[in-house]
């Protein structure tokens, strides 16, 4: 129990801070948001690239989920539902920095792919919170169970 508080508490960290600096600096965040959106307009027909006002209202949005999202993990409110959140929030950074094309893997900048790296994990990470049962078993299992017990209970019944 103690170690998956500080585990989830650790692990909260960099969504929080990542977070923080959108709130903070959405500035440095609307260009990946601009590109990534030019970029996905593009392929599904999004409408145009908003404007720069809109652009770090976007942003800031988004840090200040991952901050509410990342405090409830770390103060145990809700920590599957939170580290879902969580998860939904990174995918959209994990799109942020795939290239279009795959082969471009190799000529992306060591930041940039550093950033893939470190969201493709932290989404992996926040995946597997997200359905961590503390040991306890799933409702599905608990109710296939009680079924279970209960044709157990009435054969007994009938035979005696």
């Amino acid at each position: 129990m103690l170690v998956r508080r500080v585990a989830r508490s650790l692990f909260a960290t960099w969504f929080a801070v990542e977070g923080w600096q959108a709130l903070r600096h959405p500035s440095s965040h609307t260009a990946r948001v601009r590109s990534t959106w030019a970029n996905l307009a593009g392929r599904f027909g999004l409408p145009p690239v908003p404007d720069e006002s809109r652009l770090k209202l976007v942003a800031r949005a988004h840090g200040g989920a991952m901050v509410v999202a990342a405090g409830m993990l770390v103060v145990g409110k809700a920590p599957r539902t939170s580290a879902l959140a969580l998860a939904g929030l990174t995918a959209p950074l994990v799109v942020a920095y795939v290239p279009a094309n795959p082969r471009a893997l190799r000529s992306m900048p060591a930041e940039d792919r550093e950033h893939l790296v470190r969201a493709v994990s932290m989404l992996g990470g926040a995946l597997l919170a997200g359905i961590d049962h503390e040991g306890r078993p799933s409702w599905r299992w608990r109710i296939e169970q009680a079924r279970i017990d209960r044709a157990l209970a009435r054969e007994a019944a009938a035979e005696g």
